[in-house]
């Protein structure tokens, strides 16, 4: 003790505390550091088992704090304790400063958790309107290609999420993708996304009479309404209009083509054994060749959004091959 006229001057013993680009080894019971530039990979965990492995641990015991301390009262750190001597009004002057720089920093830390809930919010409202998103789109497909399974796709999606969702480690991000999971997963049991089943048209064959002229060497056929491949329209059936009039120029096809775009192959193997026909217009024929390369130019589509990770799922192997096998 030093005396300076009638104020004692004492001599203290502070703990200061230094900033470090490196992490250090450090006492939770003890605050000491106990191993400065620790050759351990730093993690953010108190007590992990990875400290037994530390140069300073003897059996689970440290070796150099005070106390004798368990691996598990260890952690890791980026700053160091250093303990100098100060007088006692210059160690008062700096609590003084410190209380002002926690005042600050608890302003800031109460700003930032604003806005983090305000962020967080946000997301959750974002996260609303993409699953309203995937609906929508969900139903717009289902309108525009009736063979394509909304479900399975989604079911394909979730599967691939549940298997992401092994590789997350935070608790909060892994509550965020449980609770996307199982949005998508009540919007894959809606029941308005499941395929009603498809009807088709109705096929009834007529005999098709030819009559041989030896005289002039050619063969003509003769045709009648009657005699002539009757198509009935189903419900949903977008490429066949119904013929209510004479037209002026009538053709006979094959129509193997028209039942491949209409129909499964296990429908279209039903029907194979035997040539089909049907009467349709100049006109007619050409909205027809016009709709199937619409719906072919759909298909590239899709395919070429599923290629570019664009789409919410992917086609399986067997299912890619037939579709190619269909409009290839």
């Amino acid at each position: 003790m030093k005396l300076y006229g009638k104020t004692p001057w004492l001599i203290l013993i502070v703990n200061e505390i230094i900033t470090t680009p490196y992490h250090n080894t450090l006492c939770l019971q003890c605050n000491a550091v106990c191993h400065e530039r620790c050759s351990l990979t730093e993690t953010t965990q108190r007590g992990e088992h990875a400290f037994r492995r530390c140069t300073v641990m003897n059996n689970g015991r440290c070796t150099v704090c005070p106390g004798k301390c368990s691996y598990d009262m260890h952690y890791h750190d980026r700053r160091l304790i250093k303990r100098v001597p100060k007088t006692l009004n210059t160690a008062i002057s700096s609590l003084s400063n410190k209380y002002i720089e926690a005042e600050k920093d608890k302003v800031a830390c109460e700003l930032k958790c604003k806005s983090v809930q305000e962020t967080k919010r946000f997301i959750e409202q974002l996260l609303q309107e993409q699953c309203d998103k995937v609906h929508d789109a969900c139903m717009r497909v289902q309108s525009n290609c009736e063979g394509f399974n909304i479900t399975e796709e989604l079911y394909t999606f979730i599967s691939l999420l549940k298997n992401d969702l092994n590789t997350l480690r935070s608790s909060a991000v892994i509550l965020k993708a449980a609770k996307f999971i199982e949005k998508l997963e009540t919007l894959a049991n809606d029941h308005s996304l499941t395929l009603s089943k498809r009807s088709y048209p109705t096929v009834t064959k007529k005999k098709v009479r030819h009559s041989k002229r030896r005289n002039q060497g050619q063969v003509t056929t003769t045709t009648s309404n009657d005699d002539l491949m009757i198509i009935d329209e189903g419900p949903t059936s977008a490429l066949v209009t119904q013929m209510n009039h004479s037209p002026s120029e009538v053709l006979l096809f094959e129509d193997d083509l028209f039942n491949r775009i209409k129909t499964s192959q296990r429908e279209v193997s039903n029907f194979s054994a035997s040539p089909k026909y049907a009467k349709y217009t100049t006109e007619q024929l050409i909205a027809l060749t016009r709709q199937s390369m619409e719906k072919n130019i759909m298909i590239a589509k899709e395919l070429n959004s599923r290629c570019e990770a664009a789409s919410i799922g992917y086609l399986s192997a067997t299912q890619l091959l037939t579709l190619c096998e269909y409009y290839a």
